[in-house]
């Protein structure tokens, strides 16, 4: 549904994630082709007007790690080692898929995104030009790559050129440079790749430091820690983002935070494989490495809601480090949208919800037993990273547009969507 001006009136709770994290109370929000106009309190008329009563407004949650057509593999591959999962079921199995089933999967995993207040998500996956239909259609942001590897470089390159003529211009879609991680990308590999993002001005989005046997066979291969050989490969810049960075030596930290690189962390997937270790967050937040969150994939976590990977990041540090504040949960809000609007270069234009910023906004229904009382402006916060689901989420809106309302989505044929994937796997896994 298109609406040139949407008026969110009289919302219980606003979290603008503005840079005094102000949570305004009772307040309206007035949005006007795509933009967010007025916060507070708008005296105007509008075309649409949703009730915020009852309800929480906050920025739309930023997904900044996903392999998004892996909805497909949800289920077929759980309680493996991160190495025999991949080469003795997720590649055998990705190498049965087709362009259509990948596009299937990603309208499943847009369809789940929309429904758990995802607006926006960083995707590395094959066949991405359908991928990008899937997006375009669902309305969702995205940013999207080929995943390249060593032995599909010379196929996957091309593809990936001919992918940023079509969709570079696409107002939420942007393209990606894909690298897959450091022991599947040559130094030969990586420079071309480099060059590509260089004269695109692109991102570049790679698995770093999962595992410790990653750790230890580019120590045995090259001498250097994964950080270190990314490094002399000449990649990181403000415009690359790392993936898991679960193993990170202080010199490495010391590396990225020199080189302004971001981290995605996913601490479900993390702990699903078993990778033994989580990133050094408090590190990193002191070498002002900016960190934002990720779900990877279906097939490692098995979902894409972001409240629970939230509540799954604050939980694990505070364990590990045996410190009950070393994530708040303001901290962990913040890792799920403005930051990682930051991580995905955008942090101008959504992440928080300030006028003259685009309208990527969701309400979540406070009307829950799991989700009352609320004690105060910062209980709000609490509740939203310890308590909420993604079933929450009432309404989402993207550049202005509503995706789902009270939670119906408009843009996609949910049945039909979930029945294809079925017929899908009836197919490939007879």
């Amino acid at each position: 549904m298109v609406m040139s001006s949407i008026l969110l009136k009289n919302v219980d709770y606003v979290l603008t994630q503005n840079s005094n994290r102000d949570v305004l109370r009772n307040s309206s929000v007035f949005i006007e082709d795509g933009l967010i106009i007025e916060v507070g309190n708008p005296r105007v008329e509008a075309e649409f007007t949703i009730s915020g009563k009852g309800k929480v407004l906050m920025p739309g949650l930023i997904n900044c790690h996903t392999h998004s057509s892996m909805s497909l593999l949800r289920g077929y591959a759980d309680d493996m080692k991160l190495d025999r999962w991949l080469k003795e079921k997720i590649w055998p199995a990705e190498s049965r898929l087709t362009p259509y089933h990948c596009y299937v999967g990603a309208l499943l995993a847009c369809l789940e995104m929309i429904k758990f207040g995802v607006t926006c998500f960083n995707d590395m996956y094959i066949f991405t030009h359908e991928i990008a239909k899937a997006v375009e259609e669902s309305g969702l942001r995205c940013f999207l790559g080929e995943v390249i590897f060593d032995w599909n470089k010379d196929e996957k390159i091309p593809y990936f050129k001919k992918f940023i003529k079509e969709w570079g211009g696409h107002e939420r879609i942007y393209p990606v440079v894909n690298p897959h991680a450091t022991y599947t990308c040559s130094p030969q590999t990586l420079e071309i790749l480099r060059d590509i993002a260089d004269s695109h001005k692109l991102l570049i989005h790679m698995h770093v430091a999962e595992t410790h046997e990653e750790v230890k066979e580019m120590n045995k291969r090259y001498g250097m820690t994964p950080v270190e050989y990314i490094e002399q490969s000449d990649l990181f810049s403000s415009r690359f983002i790392a993936v898991h960075c679960n193993w990170l030596s202080e010199n490495d930290i010391r590396i990225m935070s020199k080189n302004m690189v971001r981290v995605v962390h996913c601490p479900v997937s993390g702990m699903k494989l078993a990778n033994s270790n989580v990133p050094p967050l408090e590190s990193l937040f002191r070498n002002n490495v900016c960190v934002a969150l990720g779900t990877d994939s279906c097939a490692s976590n098995n979902n894409l809601d972001m409240f629970e990977e939230m509540k799954a990041c604050a939980l694990i540090h505070k364990f590990v480090n045996n410190n009950p504040s070393i994530i708040s949960a303001q901290k962990a809000l913040d890792l799920a949208t403005i930051n990682a609007a930051k991580v995905l270069g955008i942090g101008e234009e959504v992440g928080s919800i300030e006028e003259g910023k685009t309208a990527d906004v969701i309400l979540v229904d406070f009307l829950k037993p799991h989700l009352a009382p609320v004690h105060s402006k910062s209980t709000v916060i609490s509740n939203l990273v310890y308590s909420c689901k993604g079933q929450d989420v009432d309404t989402t809106i993207v550049n202005g547009k509503i995706l789902m309302q009270e939670r119906r989505v408009l843009t996609l044929d949910e049945q039909d969507i979930i029945n294809r994937s079925h017929s899908i796997i009836r197919d490939l896994f007879p």
